[in-house]
């Protein structure tokens, strides 16, 4: 049942709010909220304003995991596609928690031995009517997380099984699939 005119403005307006809000906190670079404000003035129906709502909520609870988990501010690194196509090489060491966002968008991410420092590394993973697709090493361990609304999440075969690598890194993808794709493809 769509939403008379005046309700879906309100709620519009609601959301320009909270993504100021979450601009101020550097959650978004200028470009980066502008599409997203730019995305939400288009919004036409309840199931687009609730997607883009899920999206900002769950921005919102990474912040409060974060204080709840004694993360440091500048302890999450978060990467945006939206509206666009983004490769990513590495992980930035150091950090402990990395968010990967794709909105109408696809990401492209590629993990490398080197980039897993930690024994257990957790990447956040949200595609809202877009694609995150993550490429390690096989002789990474995966342990998915990430949870499918209307989406699809996936772990790809190894192409070879042999012994367990003494290395034995783990990586743990949490997150959503809205409408989208989040996958992990094994690679040499």
């Amino acid at each position: 049942m769509p939403l008379p005119p005046e309700v879906l403005e309100e709620r519009k307006s609601g959301l320009v709010e909270t993504l100021s809000e979450q601009y101020a906190r550097d959650f978004f670079s200028l470009e980066e909220y502008e599409r997203l404000v730019e995305y939400a003035q288009k919004i036409e129906t309840p199931r687009e304003l609730a997607l883009l709502g899920r999206i900002l909520r769950e921005n919102a609870l990474g912040e409060m995991r974060e204080a709840e988990t004694g993360f440091q501010p500048g302890s999450t690194d978060r990467h945006y596609a939206i509206l666009a196509s983004r490769k990513i090489e590495g992980l930035p060491s150091g950090e402990r928690n990395r968010d990967f966002v794709s909105i109408l968008g696809d990401c492209q991410i590629f993990i490398n031995e080197d980039d897993l420092v930690q024994e257990e590394t957790l990447i956040n993973a949200y595609a809202l009517l877009g694609e995150v697709v993550i490429h390690v090493p096989e002789n990474v361990t995966v342990i998915n997380r990430a949870v499918p609304i209307l989406g699809d999440v996936g772990v790809g075969k190894r192409k070879k099984r042999g012994a367990d690598s003494p290395w034995n890194r783990k990586l743990v993808i949490t997150g959503t699939a809205i409408l989208g794709n989040v996958t992990v493809k094994y690679r040499k």
